[in-house]
């Protein structure tokens, strides 16, 4: 009785035995498994971003691509229009006029030339496109709330075209851009055609000024 209670014993703990080892021997893999599978889930997504980002850079590239070459023609376009003087919205350009201006300052309130003036030769009678820009000040504190005004007018021959561009300044040494343009029609001949200016109040300053004229047939 006692030898087989003793065998009973030894075929229990062999078999507990084998059951550990068996369970140790299974339980790594099954992580080996889960980590495996966690590795290739997390590859297969670092892997979906990169070909996202990789087609976003692309997209990305391709805009880049389409806006040079859209702005290369325009560049192309508007060099083959400075650089052709044949025609200009169906009408032939007969001459062209321009002068830049430097410091200038006025606090008159009657137009008084600030030397900003071109002649130009048209061979026929012809329509003048006259362009100007100036970047103007007033040195003057106000005494309305309104400001001081500087006014930029044309004159063709001496004669007022009441062609004109303004601006307001509430406060002192405020600077605005002031531009103007406008078409006249002129006889065959010379002409000279001249930008003066005038203020409300203070001192009107512009620090420089351009102006440009092409003659239309």
């Amino acid at each position: 009785m006692k030898v087989e209670h003793s065998l009973f014993v030894i075929v229990v703990a062999f078999l507990t035995a084998f059951a550990v080892f068996f369970m140790a021997i299974n339980r790594p893999q099954v992580n080996i498994q889960k980590e495996s599978k966690s590795a290739s889930t997390n590859d297969s997504n670092l892997a979906l971003e990169f070909r996202q980002r990789f087609k976003r850079l692309e997209e990305s590239l391709d805009t880049i691509s389409s806006k040079q070459a859209s702005d290369e023609t325009a560049l192309a376009t508007l060099e083959a229009r400075l650089n052709s003087p044949k025609e200009s919205v169906g009408k032939k350009i007969l001459a062209t006029a321009k002068t830049q201006g430097s410091l200038f300052t006025t606090s008159s309130p009657v137009y008084g030339p600030m030397g900003m003036y071109v002649t130009i030769n048209c061979p026929v009678a012809c329509s003048l496109w006259i362009d100007f820009f100036s970047s103007s000040k007033n040195q003057g504190t106000p005494n309305t709330a309104q400001g001081y005004m500087n006014t930029y007018g044309v004159f063709v021959d001496g004669v007022d075209k009441s062609i004109y561009g303004q601006a307001t300044f509430p406060a002192a040494g405020s600077a605005v851009p002031v531009s103007l343009n406008g078409l006249v029609s002129v006889s065959a001949g010379v002409h000279t055609i001249d930008v003066q200016a005038k203020t409300t109040g203070g001192t009107l300053e512009s620090s420089s000024s351009f102006l440009q004229v092409m003659a239309v047939e």
